[in-house]
């Protein structure tokens, strides 16, 4: 019999160590009882072999069948300890309960963005038979597919409408779960909090636009990278396929978020060639510039003198490209020098991990992409042209599109055409919308919603990109590459509006998570003063994030809101809808809708078969002219108006607004005349807290008429 604890039992038991142990319990329990009572003698060979007797079964117990001994046996089986939850996983489902939460309270009762109404109702005609053909101006896809699911399962509504955005908000809070053996289990822990508080967050996850999908899809593309290289394992490759195409089916911004990673794997295998052609050159070469963990000084002073330089010729001149190939120089040099001192001279080890993706996984991965881009353009094969188009041809040289302009990038003209309605004519639309410059904002846009929304990710990212050139990892390395040109590339792009910030902000919120656990691990005065900054944040970002999403959200009042739907349209909607109830005694009211307030009044409208959105050179026409119900534009409305003076009565209506726009004349002389202005920074402090508008809002109205006799439009 085999020993299971170290040491010798005696020699006269060696036969039966068992029964010696049950011996020595026997001669405790005597002690215990008299304490003055010999041990017991040592049974004789017949009395330790000599067959027990059989113990009588009580009269009460039934016989020990074999149908009862299996039942027994199973009921123990079927006794399982229950799974136990750490500290961690409860903090983490805390989390997502609370994000959940967030994006889900209230989520109908905010009028429908105009974006928002396009996407609800091209879903709603998925839905309800009549199709869809992809087409890049409302972006990609996948969407559209699962909206209309969710009004199979939950009806058709606003709140099922923007369900998939909640869902994917939501989810994006748990992948820090991924990169815990990255950036730590408590930063990753600290990210996933940043992310559900987030007031652009919530507030993104709350719309119905794709920019949250395509985020959350960026962030798995991070993950699948960065898994690949630590374990090479092939499921995280198919991660990065799948999320790459899914992001593609679902926004064109897809492509900025290849380039980035893209180009960043770029320089890491370019790096590890030269390393290998050069050898210890190349190592010598950055170690000049100081070691892994520190750069030299003299060298930390001319990267800063270089940046201010640029950034002064950038004011004079007002061309930014000396200062953007300042920046990507750096950031290629800080990946590179990366790459290069953390290995030995010669090593390639992420080259070498890249090629071992054997045919089959590269077979299997491309596989995945084509299969879910032609499932996705498709629209499960009913429309094959979302494909290829081949009503249109891929180049165009004329410079006259369908599109209204041409592709032009940096002066040059690219003869794609824009018009195509297929997964490459997504990108050339787009391109060809970077002149006509939508929404107009400045370049330094996104960095004045930083300052007035997401003020933990603006200091604490800033700190750590600066904190983890100093002892930087792959990670953070990836890390601040993505965030400093994610935020330049968004920057720079004619087309700037709030909900696109999330792209940028992500990178920096992961980076301010880690930065934070940093601080806090440092000697304690430190600590406390990053902890006191750090809660004063969070509840200036929660009460942003209130004010944002659940007392504002349809008020511009808040500059994330832009050019939102005024909360009169879904009231005038209401009105028409209980108006053609009473007088057809159903949803047959003739209506017209002046074609510029088709949105969102074609969403609210969709179930009234006998509504008409004619161009404004119709409205004059029979019978746009004679319906019982007229709504016009505020534009439109001198034209109109003597025809109907008589035989109508209406009322102007607010149809969108924005948030006060004097920010677009800044100058720098202005900015630094405000910047030492007490007086501006009291404007600043009364919206923080009460919200006080820093000016009148913009808008666009429109006129709300009913035929007199059939009832009072207000």
């Amino acid at each position: 019999m085999a020993r299971r604890f170290p040491g010798k039992w005696p020699e006269e038991d060696a036969d039966d160590p068992g029964d010696m142990a049950l011996r020595s319990v026997g001669n405790i329990a005597r002690s215990m009882v008299d304490p003055a009572a010999p041990p017991r003698r040592k049974p004789r060979f017949r009395e330790r072999h000599l067959a027990p007797p059989h113990p009588e079964r009580p009269a009460s117990q039934p016989p020990v069948t074999p149908a009862r001994a299996a039942t027994a046996s199973r009921a123990t089986q079927r006794t399982v300890a229950a799974p136990r939850v750490t500290v961690e996983q409860a903090l983490y489902a805390g989390i997502f309960l609370a994000a959940l939460l967030l994006r889900i309270w209230d989520l109908g009762s905010r009028a429908m963005h105009g974006d928002e109404s396009v996407h609800a109702w091209l879903a709603w005609n998925l839905f309800t038979g009549a199709g869809y053909q992809y087409d890049p101006v409302y972006h990609g896809p996948l969407q559209f597919p699962v909206t209309a699911l969710f009004y199979f399962l939950f009806g058709v509504s606003n709140t099922s409408a923007r369900l998939m955005a909640a869902l994917f908000g939501t989810g994006l809070v748990l992948l820090p779960w991924f990169l815990r053996p990255y950036m730590g289990r408590a930063a990753a822990i600290v990210a996933a909090g940043f992310l559900a508080i987030s007031p652009a967050f919530v507030y993104v996850s709350r719309l119905e636009r794709d920019d949250i999908f395509s985020c959350f899809f960026a962030l798995a593309i991070a993950i699948g990278i960065l898994g690949y290289f630590q374990t090479r394992q092939a499921r995280y490759v198919y991660l990065i396929g799948a999320s790459l195409a899914l992001s593609l089916a679902a926004m064109e911004n897809t492509y900025i978020t290849a380039f980035i990673f893209g180009s960043f794997l770029l320089i890491v295998f370019l790096s590890e060639a030269l390393g290998k052609r050069l050898g210890a050159q190349l190592t010598d070469f950055w170690r000049k510039t100081g070691s892994l963990y520190r750069i030299d000084g003299v060298v930390a002073t001319g990267i800063v003198a270089a940046l201010v330089l640029g950034f002064a010729l950038c004011v004079g001149t007002g061309k930014p490209i000396l200062l953007l190939l300042l920046i990507a120089t750096l950031l290629l040099g800080m990946v590179s020098r990366y790459v290069v001192l953390c290995q030995s001279p010669g090593e390639s080890q992420y080259t070498d991990d890249a090629r071992r993706v054997g045919r089959v996984t590269w077979l299997n991965t491309a596989t995945i992409v084509v299969a879910i881009l032609i499932l996705a353009y498709s629209t499960f094969g009913s429309n094959l042209r979302g494909v290829w188009d081949f009503t249109q041809p891929f180049f165009d040289f004329s410079g006259h599109t369908c599109a209204g302009n041409s592709i032009v990038i940096f002066g040059i003209h690219l003869p794609f055409n824009p018009c195509r309605k297929d997964i490459v004519g997504g990108l050339f639309y787009w391109l060809s919308q970077q002149r006509v410059a939508r929404g107009g904002q400045p370049w330094f846009y996104y960095g004045f919603l930083f300052a007035l929304y997401e003020q933990i990710a603006l200091l604490f990212g800033v700190g750590g990109i600066l904190w983890f050139l100093r002892k930087p990892t792959f990670f953070t390395t990836l890390l601040t590459y993505w965030a400093i040109l994610g935020f330049g590339i968004y920057s720079w792009a004619g087309e700037k509006f709030p909900w696109l910030i999330i792209h940028s902000l992500l990178p920096f919120t992961l980076l301010a998570a880690m930065f934070v656990v940093e601080l806090l691990q440092l000697r304690r005065s430190i600590a406390y003063a990053a902890g006191a900054v750090l809660l004063l944040l969070l509840a200036l970002e929660v009460h942003s994030m209130t004010e944002l999403n659940y007392v504002n959200g349809a008020d511009p009042v808040e500059m994330m809101v832009y050019v939102q739907s005024s909360p009169d349209t879904p009231k005038v909607a209401q009105s028409i809808l209980t108006l053609s109830n009473k007088v057809t005694s159903g949803k047959d009211l003739h209506v017209t809708v002046d074609s510029l307030d088709t949105w969102p009044f074609a969403w609210y409208l969709r179930d009234m078969p006998n509504v008409a959105y004619p161009a404004p050179s119709q409205l004059l026409q029979r019978p746009y002219i004679t319906n019982p119900v007229i709504l016009v534009d505020q534009s439109d409305q001198p034209s109109i108006y003597p025809r109907i003076a008589k035989t109508y009565t209406g009322h102007i209506y607010r149809l969108r607004w924005w948030f006060p726009e004097d920010y677009k004349g800044l100058t720098w002389s202005s900015a630094w005349r405000d910047a030492i202005n007490p007086q501006y920074w009291s404007v600043i402090w009364r919206w923080m807290i009460d919200r006080r508008p820093f000016g009148p809002k913009g808008g666009v109205w429109f006129y709300y008429y009913v035929k007199n006799g059939l009832a009072s439009p207000y």
